[in-house]
C-alpha cells in the first residue's frame, strides 16, 4: 500500500458530529501512551497526527482520508485519567456511537507498548470488541527500545495473553526505525480493499 496523499478530514467531538461514511474505514485505538499518533505519522511518512507532550490528549475522533481510498479513525487514548470525567464520558459515548453503527469500519488497530504487558484496559477493549466481529490487528510497538532478552519476553507475553486469540495478527512496530511498517501498510491493505466484513 503506497500513500500519497493523507489529510485530517473532519474531527467529532460529538455523536451528532459523526458523518456518514463513504469508503472503507480503519480505527487506531491504543492507550494514552501507547504511541498511537506516531504509529499513524511513521506509516503515512510525515506528521499528521499530533504527537502531544502529555497523552491523552486527543480530544475528537480524528478522520484521515487516505488517498481517495479508505479512512483512517485515530481515537483519543484510553486509560489517561487526568481528564475531567465529562469529558471522558462524552468521549465513551462517541466511541460506542461508531463501533455500534458504523458500516464502513472494515478494521481495528490496536496499538500496545511492546515494554508493558498488555493491560486489564487492553482486555476490556478486546473483549467489549468481540461480538462486533472487527478484524483486529495488534501492533506492539517501540520495540526498538527492547533488548534481545526482551524481545524472546515479548513472545512469551503475548503467547500467554488470554485475548491473543481474538486478534487476527501482531505486528511488533517501531515508529523511529520502521520496523513492521510494511507489514502493517499491507494488513490495512487488505483489510480495507480484500477482505471486506
Amino acid at each position: 500500500m503506497r500513500i500519497r496523499q493523507a489529510v485530517l478530514e473532519y474531527s467529532a467531538y460529538r455523536v451528532q458530529d459523526l458523518r456518514p461514511g463513504t469508503g472503507p474505514e480503519i480505527a487506531f485505538v491504543g492507550r494514552s501512551n501507547a504511541g498511537k499518533s506516531s504509529v499513524i505519522n511513521s506509516l503515512v511518512g510525515r506528521r499528521l497526527a499530533r504527537v502531544g507532550k502529555r497523552p491523552g490528549h486527543t480530544p475528537a475522533l480524528n478522520f484521515y482520508r487516505i488517498d481517495t481510498h479508505c479512512y483512517w479513525v485515530d481515537f483519543p487514548g484510553y486509560g489517561y485519567a487526568q481528564r475531567p470525567q465529562f469529558e471522558r464520558d462524552r468521549w465513551r459515548q462517541v466511541a460506542e456511537a461508531y463501533f455500534c453503527y458504523r458500516p464502513n469500519l472494515r478494521g481495528i488497530i490496536l496499538i500496545m507498548d511492546s515494554r508493558h504487558a498488555p493491560t486489564p484496559l487492553d482486555d476490556l477493549l478486546v473483549r467489549w470488541l468481540a461480538p462486533f466481529g472487527y478484524p483486529v490487528i495488534g501492533v506492539l510497538n517501540k520495540v526498538d527500545l527492547l533488548g534481545l532478552t526482551e524481545r524472546a519476553a515479548l513472545e512469551r507475553r503475548m503467547t500467554a495473553w488470554a485475548w491473543r486469540g481474538n486478534l487476527m495478527a501482531v505486528v511488533p512496530f517501531s515508529a523511529r526505525t520502521g520496523e513492521g511498517r510494511p507489514a502493517l501498510l499491507s494488513w490495512i491493505q487488505k483489510l480495507c480493499f480484500e477482505e471486506p466484513r
